[in-house]
């Protein structure tokens, strides 16, 4: 599929549908993006934690499968630690916390999957930390899992590295890069002692070179709430709070921006959240946070001010399962997600807004101000003001270098308003708002299976639902 806004491409076979759990990496340079598979069904429609790592070439309409095997609830082969091989695989897994690296490289930590460890030959909440080369197409593993479930978080010493340091087992956070590191904010964990699942608002960081974590900020211990100081003004006492789940996490100037989740606002229990916050690496000793915009009480309602305008007082509701996220132009554009639209519940959405980095302001753009909405399919290939896709979460998405926002799979609506696991594609014109479904069925829970050879693109692959 060329991101051509000009093409009218309706051939192509589908890709089975892909899980809401999946985690996402994009080569822009290569028009490639790469799909780590998470929950989903096997070659015989079984479902299950997967491990397939597909790349999906936008200019040639091929997808590819790079790694992993066919099966569900497949183990890791781990290999040497921290050497890449051909057979290296993360074991099958969903909600890992993933980015892409200041290197390149794609890095993949914990989530709740399987391993090769004793004792762990079942679904457990993970610590290993993977590194895949998009280069050689190898998987490295640099930490292995521990041989027990729900590793404990060992913070030691604010900003201070060391090897006993851990964050210990998470999933369902959010994960950043900056040049020689790693960073781990928030997700499911255990705290730093006992078994129960909290929702963490620590923030750890991994160097590279050396191979050892350093906590950096935030309470040790989940379920705190948040303190969120004077908005806009950047405070060594701030601190989001404890969540899972984020709307948003995207990487910006060498900073971090945080959006929703479930968790923690500044009083009360858990809820769905509606405040951004960024984190600047650079502040004090170990980094600043600083609340920007929305809101500090948990469910909010979108306003949508008016369309396409900045100044209109736009801003999203609470949302939360990680929203399709774009930066382009320094606009954050983000479609979809779980949580409030004007009214009523929390729901799936499928309104298209955009953040302003510089003026720290949203607007409103396109798609539906509904909830739980089958979209507006078209015709294949067509661009079209009135499409929009289905709402959903979990989004995968991909910028591709001719400027399309290209988006798909994740959890959510098909063309009759049924619930399940989707397979298409879309993409997003900013200048015309125009959508076009690229390819894709407009079902859900799609289970045919070409996985082809390994490494080679062929228009009939398809990887696993």
């Amino acid at each position: 599929m060329k991101p051509n806004v000009t093409m009218h491409h309706a051939g192509g076979n589908a890709a089975a549908a892909v899980s809401a759990n999946s985690s996402i990496v994009v080569s822009n340079s290569s028009q490639s993006f790469y799909t780590f598979a998470g929950a989903g069904r096997d070659v015989n429609g079984t479902e299950g934690v997967l491990c397939d790592l597909w790349q999906y070439d936008l200019e040639i309409e091929q997808a590819r499968w790079i790694s992993g095997v066919q099966d569900p609830a497949p183990a890791s082969v781990m290999g040497t630690i921290g050497v890449e091989a051909e057979g290296n695989r993360p074991g099958g897994r969903g909600a890992p916390l993933f980015c892409k690296g200041a290197d390149g490289m794609f890095y993949l930590y914990g989530g709740d999957g399987m391993t090769a460890n004793a004792g762990l030959g079942y679904l457990a909440s993970l610590d290993d930390l993977w590194r895949f080369n998009p280069i050689t197409k190898k998987w490295a593993c640099l930490i292995a899992p521990s041989s027990v479930a729900g590793v404990n978080a060992v913070p030691g010493s604010a900003g201070v590295e060391g090897p006993t340091v851990k964050p210990g087992s998470r999933s369902n956070g959010a994960m950043f890069a900056t040049a020689g590191y790693l960073w781990l904010f928030g997700g499911n964990f255990t705290g730093t002692s006992g078994t129960t699942l909290k929702q963490s608002s620590d923030l750890y960081r991994y160097n590279l070179a050396t191979g050892e974590w350093a906590y950096m900020a935030g309470p040790t211990n989940g379920n705190t709430n948040g303190v969120y100081g004077v908005m806009g003004t950047p405070d060594v006492a701030n601190y989001p709070g404890g969540r899972n789940g984020p709307g948003i996490f995207v990487t910006y100037d060498n900073k971090f921006w945080l959006f929703g989740g479930l968790g923690y606002a500044e009083t009360g229990g858990s809820g769905r959240l509606g405040d951004l916050w960024m984190f600047d690496p650079a502040l004090g000793a170990n980094g600043e946070w600083t609340w920007l915009n929305g809101s500090k009480v948990t469910s909010t309602f979108a306003a949508y001010g008016i369309t396409g305008d900045y100044d209109s007082g736009a801003v999203p509701g609470a949302l939360s399962r990680r929203c399709g996220t774009w930066i382009k132009n320094d606009i954050l554009y983000f479609f979809g997600g779980f949580g409030r639209a004007g009214s009523g519940s929390d729901s799936r959405l499928n309104a298209m807004w955009g953040y302003d980095f510089a003026q720290n302001k949203f607007a409103y753009l396109a798609g539906t101000q509904a909830t739980n909405d089958p979209g507006t399919w078209g015709t294949k290939g067509t661009p079209d003001v009135g499409n929009v896709a289905s709402a959903r979460e979990y989004v995968n998405t991909c910028l591709a270098p001719d400027g399309l926002l290209w988006l798909g799979f994740g959890f959510g609506y098909q063309s009759s308003g049924t619930t399940g696991q989707l397979n298409d594609l879309w993409t997003f014109n900013t200048d015309t708002l125009e959508w076009c479904w690229q390819f894709g069925d407009d079902g859900i829970n799609q289970i045919p299976v070409v996985p082809g050879a390994l490494h080679v693109g062929d228009p009939t692959n398809k990887p696993s639902s």
